[in-house]
């Protein structure tokens, strides 16, 4: 009979890992997440991983903005980062359209904070720091 400790039998780990690793290798083959709710790899995606919009594109006629449409769109950009409120009051449409077309990347980070509401909760909330002391 097997030594026991505190009274209770051992227990052989590697027949449990054994057992728990085959069934994730069983569950890894019915396919990610994505997969089973219905969206496979198979579809389009635009430049930056998105399916559909407007920046799609094939691999042959993936091509750069010209510098100078580029160089216009960041003013355009600066100018209604700079007035974001005015822009999404009256000309929310226009701000889709701009997106649509393309956030420069020069300004897309800050660009998205403005999206996503950030630039508001920021302004909304002090920041505490936390500090040594």
């Amino acid at each position: 009979m097997a030594k026991t400790e505190n009274g209770r039998q051992p227990v052989d780990t590697r027949s449990i890992r054994t057992i728990s690793s085959s069934h994730i290798d069983d569950e890894s083959s019915l396919g990610s997440d994505s997969e089973i709710n219905g969206f496979t790899s198979d579809r389009q995606t635009d430049k930056y991983g998105f399916i559909g919009g407007a920046q799609q594109h094939s691999v042959e006629s993936a091509q750069d903005v010209p510098p100078e449409v580029l160089r216009q769109r960041e003013v355009k950009w600066l100018d209604m980062l700079s007035h974001w409120d005015k822009w999404m009051n009256k000309r929310f449409n226009k701000v889709r359209l701009r997106c649509q077309k393309g956030i420069p990347p020069a300004l897309r980070g800050r660009a998205w904070l403005y999206l996503s509401g950030g630039k508001v909760k920021e302004g909304a909330e002090p920041r505490q720091v936390s500090g040594a002391g």
